[in-house]
C-alpha cells in the first residue's frame, strides 16, 4: 500500500515538474500595431529591412515606411526554438498568419508571419510624427512591432524569437508587401485576354 503512495506522489511531481516546465517555455508572440510603442527609435523603413532583437528574444521597432509606396502588408521570417508556439496579433492590418518549418534535427523552427487586410501602410517621410495627443489618430505610414511575450512596452522585455543566425539577439528579416503597379495589372489583364484568344481560337480548329 505504501509502495502505491509513494507511486501516485512521484506522478504527482513528474506532472507538476512538465507543467512548471511548459509555463516557462516562451509563446513567441508578435503584435503589429498602428503608431508607435513605448520606444527611443523610429526607424525609416524601406521596403526591405531588419530588426534586431534584444538578448532575450524580444523587442520593439517603430517604423516609418520611408519606401514611397505604399504597403498593403508585411510578411516577417524569423525563427522560433524547440517547443515554442508562435501566435500574432494584428491590430494595424485585420489579419495574421503563421506558417512554420523545421531547421534540420535542431529542433529549432522557421517561422514566416503574413499580416494583411484593412488599411494600406502609405508612404510617409522624415518629417511625418508618429506620437500625437489623443483623441488624434496616427498617421497610417506609422507603424510597430512588438516580439515580446504578453506583448509588454518594455523594450528589453523577453521575447520567444530567434534572429536568423538562430540567436536571441540576431536580426529578423521583414519584406513589405506592395499593390502592382497599374501597368502592371494592365499586362497581366492583357496577357489573360490572349492567352483566352487562343484557347478559344485551338478549342474549335
Amino acid at each position: 500500500m505504501k509502495l502505491r503512495q509513494l507511486f501516485r506522489v512521484f506522478l504527482l511531481v513528474c506532472v507538476a515538474t512538465v507543467t512548471v516546465r511548459a509555463d516557462e517555455v516562451p509563446d513567441g508572440l508578435i503584435k503589429m500595431g498602428r503608431g508607435s510603442d513605448p520606444s527611443p527609435i523610429v526607424s525609416f523603413c524601406q521596403q526591405h529591412f531588419t530588426i534586431k532583437l534584444n538578448p532575450s528574444g524580444g523587442g520593439i521597432q517603430n517604423c516609418i515606411n520611408a519606401s514611397g509606396v505604399a504597403w498593403i502588408g508585411l510578411d516577417i521570417t524569423a525563427i522560433i526554438p524547440p517547443n515554442t508556439t508562435p501566435s500574432c496579433i494584428a491590430v494595424f492590418f485585420t489579419k495574421c498568419t503563421t506558417t512554420e518549418s523545421p531547421i534540420g534535427n535542431s529542433g529549432n523552427e522557421l517561422v514566416n508571419i503574413i499580416f494583411f487586410g484593412g488599411p494600406v501602410i502609405t508612404p510617409g517621410s522624415h518629417q511625418t510624427k508618429c506620437n500625437v495627443p489623443f483623441p488624434q489618430v496616427a498617421p497610417q505610414s506609422c507603424f510597430f512591432l512588438n516580439f515580446n511575450n504578453g506583448s509588454s512596452d518594455d523594450p528589453l522585455a523577453t521575447g520567444g524569437w530567434l534572429g536568423l543566425n538562430g540567436a536571441r539577439g540576431g536580426i529578423v528579416r521583414v519584406d513589405a508587401i506592395t499593390a502592382p503597379e497599374p501597368g502592371t495589372i494592365f499586362l497581366m489583364i492583357a496577357g489573360l485576354g490572349v492567352l483566352s484568344q487562343l484557347r478559344r481560337k485551338y478549342a474549335f480548329s
